[in-house]
């Protein structure tokens, strides 16, 4: 078993199939996110899991500008909690955004 999964480590990737998981992650974020921001799981951790998608979504080339971003980012800015998966994922999040005063509340957060 290790030996095939070496072989299959030399082979080329699949671009078209790498993208089009890519695509269907993105459609899947967008249409499954709430309202206020966020996609409703992990209570104590949900700014973390909010800001992580964010991150995710924006790293897959959807734009600060989307209105999903912008519900997030709202819902990242209103939620505090120094958990450290919090803090680094709104870290990521706000930076892969890069909007005014983001470097300023990413200096607060360190």
């Amino acid at each position: 078993m290790r030996v095939a999964h070496l072989a299959a480590m030399s082979e080329p990737l699949d671009t078209k199939a790498i993208n089009a998981a890519v695509e269907k992650g993105v459609e899947h974020l967008l249409s499954n996110q709430l309202l206020d921001g966020s996609w409703g799981e992990w209570l104590y951790l949900r700014p973390g899991s909010v800001a992580m998608r964010t991150y995710t979504l924006l790293r897959s080339g959807v734009h600060s500008g989307h209105p999903a971003i912008q519900r997030a980012r709202a819902f990242i800015l209103n939620h505090d909690n120094d958990a450290t998966y919090v803090v680094s994922a709104k870290i990521l999040a706000l930076a892969a955004m890069d909007q005014e005063g983001d470097r300023r509340r990413i200096k607060r957060l360190v």
